[in-house]
């Protein structure tokens, strides 16, 4: 079975707790785990989106007169402009929270 919490310590999401480390026992260490969090899937969500981008535009450069291949394309690249902005939304939020508990 995996030890999700050696895994997410080696990535460096986990601050505290994992071999070597010292036990979380503070509210900094939770928030520096949400702020690392937030920080991995804005990595991994941005470049996500650009391919969904690339993946509409693409469906509507080969649409060759398909009004059903250009309104996926267009849905698709409407879907990944909304995503980011859920996402960078979500980022402002969390941040401005974790910062006025936090001090």
């Amino acid at each position: 079975m995996f030890d999700f919490v050696k895994i997410a310590s080696a990535q460096g999401i986990v601050p505290c707790g994992g071999p070597g480390q010292p036990a979380c026992t503070s509210w900094d260490n939770l928030s520096q785990l949400i702020n690392n969090l937030i920080t991995f899937l804005l990595e991994v969500s941005i470049p996500l989106a650009v391919l969904v981008i690339l993946y509409g535009g693409f469906l509507i450069l080969t649409a060759a007169g398909s009004e059903g291949r250009y309104e996926q394309g267009k849905n698709a690249i409407i879907g990944a402009v909304i995503g980011l902005f859920i996402v960078f939304g979500s980022y402002i939020l969390v941040s401005l929270i974790t910062r006025a508990l936090s001090g």
